[in-house]
């Protein structure tokens, strides 16, 4: 959820997101695409989810360099030099 996202975007983690899509839901399929659209994130959608997918998603997380976003600044503002 929200919280995880949080947590992820400030430790600079790799990481691949399946946001839960069940019922109404949209908000955490939002938030994932839109994080996933600046690099931050590997999103895998839930209705995709398979071992391959989620296997090449990992692959992918773990070949990219370390991410640190200005998370207070918001998702368009470019990740601070190391």
């Amino acid at each position: 959820g929200y919280n995880t996202i949080m947590d992820i975007l400030q430790a600079g983690a790799a990481a691949v997101v399946v946001p839960f899509a069940g019922g109404a839901e949209v908000e955490q399929s939002l938030r994932a695409r839109l994080l996933a659209a600046q690099g931050w994130i590997e999103l895998v959608e839930e209705s995709a989810l398979s071992p391959v997918a989620l296997a090449q998603a990992i692959d992918r997380a773990a070949a990219r360099p370390a991410i640190h976003p200005n998370v207070s600044a918001g998702p368009n503002v470019p990740p601070a030099p190391a």
